[in-house]
């Protein structure tokens, strides 16, 4: 009796932990805007794969968490049959992944949310049961896996129109990009340092400025910063659609910004972001606003902090050269925006 707990015990432990782990993997295709689910192979209670959805960001049809964890394991193990491995993934399988198990002789499957419109295991088809390879599968609720889902459709639904959003502020007005402002943006995106600070190579011609600043107009995510008093667009501020599971479900947008250098040090950036905050927490009812910094752009750090953003995370992210550095983020709530709302 007493083995018998024993073992239950130790299968209950590491059902979770290889579960967990395909979270991870679900976690990294949200970050990626992909629909969040991850497999994990294993192998003798050892993990010889790991795969999230790559679909979208690699165009591929057949980017599905499973497969590419097959993939692995068979590259890994050096042959096709994967008898007596274990997947572990956050989602019912569809049929194509369920047919890549069976193909690849997977023993058993672990899943922690179903799929009641595309699942090809408990739901809609009893695939398992049908072919000459029967793999077991094990439904192992859990309710992290299906929030992320639910959190993601959210997030991916939930969309801003900035294209009516004219703010006026002492000195400047925040109105949407137009064709009309290239030499206005060539102006500062050809000066080097600018954009290097943000992440992007300085422009080198006015051909490279006009190919950029049509892609902004198609995203409808960016808007131009102009100087009242000579109609002047002197920068931008874009609100830009990312996903992060960990504000999964809220209303939230990234905030990035860049000025001419010319106008630096006058407070033009904190002015354009007050009145744009305030606009974004109360008329479009924002939960989160999130930003980030290299960490050598210390003027934008100062930007940053005089708004009371809060420190969120540190991640390791490639410059305008492609080396790797760090950047920090941060979030602002209206909570944390306080009395500046009303200013």
């Amino acid at each position: 009796m007493r083995q018998d707990v024993e073992s239950a015990i130790k299968y209950c432990i590491m059902n979770t932990k290889f579960l967990k782990l395909a979270l991870k993997e679900a976690y990294k295709a949200y970050d990626l805007g992909e629909c969040p689910i991850g497999a994990v192979v294993v192998q003798n209670d050892q993990v010889i794969a790991k795969a999230h959805n790559l679909r979208e960001n690699k165009e591929d049809p057949l980017g599905h968490a499973e497969i590419l964890a097959i993939k692995k394991a068979s590259r890994k193990l050096g042959v096709w049959r994967l008898d007596g491995c274990e997947m572990y993934v956050t989602l019912e399988p569809c049929l194509m992944c369920a047919g890549a198990i069976i193909n690849s002789r997977i023993s058993q499957v672990y899943f922690g949310a179903e799929d009641v419109r595309n699942g090809a295991i408990k739901n809609n088809l009893d695939t398992f049961n049908t072919f000459t390879h029967k793999p077991q599968y094990t439904y192992i609720y859990t309710e992290e896996c299906r929030n992320l889902l639910t959190n993601f459709f959210k997030d991916l639904r939930f969309n801003l129109d900035i294209s009516k959003i004219r703010l006026e502020t002492k000195r400047l007005i925040l109105r949407p990009l137009l064709l009309s402002d290239l030499d206005d943006f060539y102006e500062y995106a050809k000066v080097e340092g600018v954009g290097e600070a943000a992440g992007w190579t300085h422009h080198a011609s006015k051909a490279v400025s006009q190919a950029i600043l049509e892609s902004m107009l198609k995203d409808n995510e960016v808007l131009a910063i102009e100087l009242k008093d000579c109609k002047k667009m002197i920068g931008t501020i874009g609100i830009h659609k990312k996903f992060y599971h960990e504000w999964g479900g809220l209303k939230y947008r990234e905030i990035g910004y860049v000025l001419n250098k010319e106008f630096w040090h006058q407070g033009l950036m904190s002015e354009a972001l007050t009145a744009l905050f305030w606009y974004l927490f109360n008329d479009l009812k924002l939960d989160v606003l999130l930003c980030g910094h290299f960490q050598d752009n210390i003027r934008s750090q100062q930007v940053i902090l005089k708004q009371n953003f809060k420190p969120w995370q540190t991640k390791q992210l490639k410059d305008a050269s492609g080396k790797l550095t760090k950047a920090f983020y941060y979030y602002l709530t209206k909570e944390d925006l306080g009395g500046k709302l009303n200013d």
